[in-house]
């Protein structure tokens, strides 16, 4: 079976433009699942999918105003956990953007995002992806 590579999904703000780019990468937390993280049971690493999931649809982030006001550019990146009907299990930043209103915005943006899910041997299956968001201003769609 071929695999099949993520689509990547832009948004864009009157004053300013957000790009996401949506990375494959396996997951890093091979572990079993505790109380603390019930979602990482069971996730297949990227590298061992036949058919990698595919990013439908996910909001635009917001560009905060504070960051707007202090002319602030720059990206950060946050992680999915999808589960095998395509949704969250969970999301969380895997590389901070250094500013706590867009990491904030990131994270809100992550949580709407859904799925086509990856496949093993035609069987949906868990794993863990990562987008990183750009924020530029000025920039033009």
């Amino acid at each position: 079976m071929r695999r099949r590579c993520f689509k990547c999904v832009t948004g864009a703000g009157v004053i300013a433009a957000v790009v996401v780019a949506v990375l494959i990468q396996s997951c890093d937390h091979d572990r079993a699942a505790t109380p603390e993280a019930p979602c990482l049971a069971g996730l297949v690493p990227l590298e061992d999918l036949d058919v990698l999931p595919v990013l439908l649809h996910r909001a635009a982030p917001d560009y905060p105003r504070s960051a707007l006001r202090d002319g602030w550019s720059g990206s950060g990146t946050s992680f999915a956990i999808i589960n095998t009907d395509g949704s969250l299990c969970d999301c969380g930043m895997a590389a901070s953007s250094g500013r706590d209103d867009i990491d904030a915005s990131i994270l809100d943006s992550t949580w709407t995002a859904v799925f086509a899910p990856g496949f093993v041997d035609s069987a949906q299956v868990r794993c863990r992806v990562e987008m990183t968001l750009t924020f530029t201003i000025g920039a033009a769609n």
